[in-house]
């Protein structure tokens, strides 16, 4: 967490630097700027939290908690449905499992199937 926030300042840093330049690129040419400049003093970035650092690179070993939700991706997902009725008396593969075309899933017992042999 404490590494996000710095990620946060830097960005708001570099933002404002940015709009900074901009507006001085306008005054420049002569141009009216909408953009507005936001300063802050001594006071008010004390009283606002904000920590100002140099920029290093460090390691980014804290956790991150976000919602999200994990499913399937559909169009790589097939059922598979027998042509005749039986009993399933083997299963070889699971939820999940990659499956080549030809490979078994199932082992089927079914007395339509033997009785039409």
């Amino acid at each position: 967490m404490k590494y996000l926030k710095i990620i946060v300042i830097i960005f708001m840093i570099l933002s404002f630097t940015g709009c900074r330049e901009k507006i001085a690129e306008n005054k420049e040419e002569g141009e009216k700027s909408d953009l507005k400049r936001l300063e802050l003093k001594g006071e008010e970035i004390e009283n606002s939290r904000i920590k100002i650092e140099k920029v290093e690179r460090r390691k980014f070993s804290d956790l991150i908690k976000v919602t999200g939700e994990v499913s399937f991706n559909y169009k790589r997902v097939f059922n598979i449905t027998p042509l005749f009725s039986g009993i399933v008396r083997e299963i070889y593969v699971f939820e999940g499992d990659r499956v080549k075309k030809g490979e078994r899933v199932a082992g089927i017992f079914s007395k339509d199937f033997l009785s039409a042999q």
